[in-house]
């Protein structure tokens, strides 16, 4: 599953491709992938240029000049291609947008894990698979009394914790794994027992 860096390198190479640009039309391939695709995805966002497009989280977050957003998570095995309009479909293309740039942008998921909505603000904070996220990794807010206040109540391993989203927002298997390797902490030890180092009294 792609995680946060991931994630990340995807939204700045889609910055350029998409920003300032117009969306011409959404070919939907399918009704749903992990929960039904909206139906008003294609006639909502046509015609409507392209203003910005940020991460939270696993989430992509594309914002237009109506004021509207699409959400979107690539899941297990979500790809995003960028290829010349109506290229050749191949094999798990389940949507399409075309801009007026000659360029669509492919949403390929074989696993079909991942995740579209359409809200019609920007205002996205309040979105159920966004409001209950914790920080990121990189916030001042992710310090090292924040992980202490955290972890002092937690009974789980020390992995199951780094992988709930409401503690930190982003991080998936591998990064866990690594970053236990690097420290030296067993996956399985009790989040509680682990003292972090930085906090401040």
């Amino acid at each position: 599953m792609p995680e946060l860096p991931e994630v990340e390198t995807i939204v700045r190479g889609l910055r350029n491709h998409l920003i300032g640009f117009t969306i011409n039309s959404i070919d939907l391939q399918r009704k749903d992938l992990r929960f039904p695709i909206p139906k008003s995805l294609n006639k909502s966002l046509n015609g409507k240029k392209i203003t910005n497009i940020l991460r939270r989280g696993k989430y992509i977050i594309i914002n237009n000049e109506a004021k509207q957003t699409i959400l979107l998570h690539l899941g297990m095995s979500g790809r995003i291609k960028i290829r010349p309009t109506n290229s050749k479909k191949v094999k798990h293309d389940h949507i399409i947008i075309k801009l007026n740039s000659n360029k669509e942008i492919v949403f390929n998921d074989s696993r079909r894990f991942g995740m579209v909505d359409y809200i019609n603000k920007t205002d996205y904070k309040s979105h159920k698979w966004i409001k209950f996220l914790g920080p990121e990794p990189l916030d001042n807010i992710f310090s090292s009394n924040y992980i202490t206040n955290y972890l002092s109540s937690r009974n789980s391993p020390i992995k199951n914790v780094l992988l709930n989203q409401k503690f930190v927002a982003g991080l998936g298997n591998i990064y866990a794994c690594e970053a236990l390797f690097l420290a030296g902490i067993s996956p399985n030890r009790i989040a509680k027992t682990i003292k972090v180092v930085g906090q401040k009294n």
